[in-house]
C-alpha cells in the first residue's frame, strides 16, 4: 500500500488515475468521432497537463476539438480538477 501512496504523490493524481482517465478520454473521442454523440463532457478529471497533452493530440488526430475548463468546487482538493468537452469543431 505504501508503494501506491508514493506513486500517487509522484504523479499528482496517481498512475492508476491517469490510465483510467485516458481510457475515458479515448472512449469519449471515439463516441463523438463515430457520430454516437455530438458532444461528450468528462467532469472532474484530475490527471492534469499530461492527460491534456495526450487528449489534445488524440483529438486532433480524430479532427475533434477538446476544451478544458476548471471544475468548479470548494476547497483546494477540487481546484486541481477540470472538465473536458469533446466535440466537432
Amino acid at each position: 500500500m505504501e508503494e501506491a501512496d508514493d506513486e500517487a504523490a509522484l504523479t499528482g493524481a496517481g498512475a492508476g488515475t491517469f490510465e483510467h482517465e485516458l481510457r475515458l478520454v479515448k472512449g469519449a473521442i471515439e463516441l463523438v468521432a463515430r457520430g454516437g454523440a455530438p458532444r461528450v463532457t468528462l467532469v472532474g478529471l484530475r490527471a492534469g497537463d499530461a492527460l491534456l497533452s495526450q487528449a489534445n493530440a488524440l483529438g486532433r488526430t480524430a479532427h475533434l476539438v477538446l476544451r478544458s475548463c476548471p471544475h468548479p468546487g470548494p476547497g483546494s482538493a477540487q481546484d486541481d480538477r477540470f472538465d473536458l468537452v469533446v466535440q466537432h469543431g
